[in-house]
């Protein structure tokens, strides 16, 4: 079955370590494979049996069965069970900086902003040269929102770019740092440096193109999305162009932009809900409708576009009424 799994005939390792477990039900190492097996097919909740039963089977599995367990749990969002297993796991080993690392992104998911610093600080501790721990670390106080929070961020992104400068990850969240405290010209410098690195590392290019529209260089800004849009095209990185058109009011491009975008994810809702809003603008109220309509669909907790959605059946209407009405007219006068 381990053989099969590693020449990724899943099935078949499946059937192989299910026959193990039928002749000896109290082998750990079956269910524990069986488990890895059902993981990476995605088969979530038989995973999670397979793992409970190879914990309870054996003691010296613990390790190995809440780390992997917890990552299950994070990959399906249960924060709260990963949180479990993964402290857990920290505390049959202690000093593993990897676990601390995984706990602070389980903190993080849950807002729990000051138990993520402390898990980071203790991967740190136990590895002064964890670059992920520190960029981990850098985003919960990036999330704080503060000023104290900004300064310390930018302190462990710089600390990971000494460790390694060729860290794009590290140096795109510095360059976001100082766009947030208003450093535009710094910013914009990180996102460059980036770039020359990688030509086509997209989240660089989509913060250049962000920090060039805020310093009034809209072209500049459809030139870098667009290089991104080469890289991979995404609903979300045409919605962004559309919203450069629209700001240069270029509309009959930011409409394609926004077409393009849901052909490209019918689901997303924010290239609906700006698609909607220019056809409100241009009064063609049964396409603002029905794209308001999708809108509400895919985000149903958007408000803007319920109360948007609103304004255009009323207006619709009214323009009904008044047709009907000039109708009217225009046949009693004939």
């Amino acid at each position: 079955g381990a053989f099969k799994f590693l020449s990724k005939d899943y099935e078949h390792a499946l059937e192989d370590l299910q026959q193990a477990i039928n002749i000896d039900s109290g082998c750990s190492q079956a269910f524990f494979n069986q488990a890895v097996c059902f993981h990476t097919i995605r088969r979530h909740e038989e995973a999670l049996k397979s793992y409970s039963v190879a914990l309870l089977l054996d003691e010296d599995l613990r390790q190995k069965v809440f780390i992997n367990r917890g990552l299950l749990y994070f990959q399906i969002e249960d924060f709260n069970n990963a949180l479990l297993d993964f402290y857990d796991a920290f505390r049959t080993n202690p000093q593993g900086s990897s676990i601390g690392h995984t706990l602070g992104l389980c903190y993080h998911k849950q807002k729990q902003y000051q138990r993520a610093i402390e898990a980071y600080s203790e991967a740190i501790e136990s590895n002064k040269f964890f670059i992920d721990a520190y960029i981990g670390r850098g985003n919960v106080y990036m999330d704080l929102g503060t000023q104290y929070g900004f300064t310390m961020a930018k302190r462990d992104y710089s600390k990971a770019l000494m460790l390694k400068p060729d860290c794009l990850y590290a140096r795109v969240n510095l360059a976001y740092n100082l766009q947030v405290v208003g450093k535009m010209q710094q910013a914009w410098a990180q996102f460059a440096i980036a770039i020359g690195q990688n030509p086509r590392y997209i989240p660089a290019l989509e913060g250049r193109a962000i920090v060039n529209l805020q310093m009034g260089q809209a072209f500049a800004a459809l030139q870098d999305l667009g290089a991104a849009i080469k890289v991979k095209p995404s609903a979300e990185l045409l919605t962004n162009r559309g919203v450069v058109h629209q700001f240069l009011r270029d509309f009959p491009n930011a409409m394609q932009s926004y077409q393009a975008a849901v052909r490209v994810d019918p689901t997303y809702s924010l290239a609906y809900f700006n698609g909607a809003n220019l056809y409100f603008r241009n009064r063609q109220m049964q396409q603002a409708k029905d794209y308001f309509d999708q809108a509400v669909r895919f985000n149903r907790k958007d408000e803007a576009a319920l109360l948007n959605r609103a304004i255009c059946k009323v207006t619709f209407f009214q323009l009904l009424i008044h047709l009907s009405f000039s109708v009217d007219l225009y046949d009693g006068r004939t």
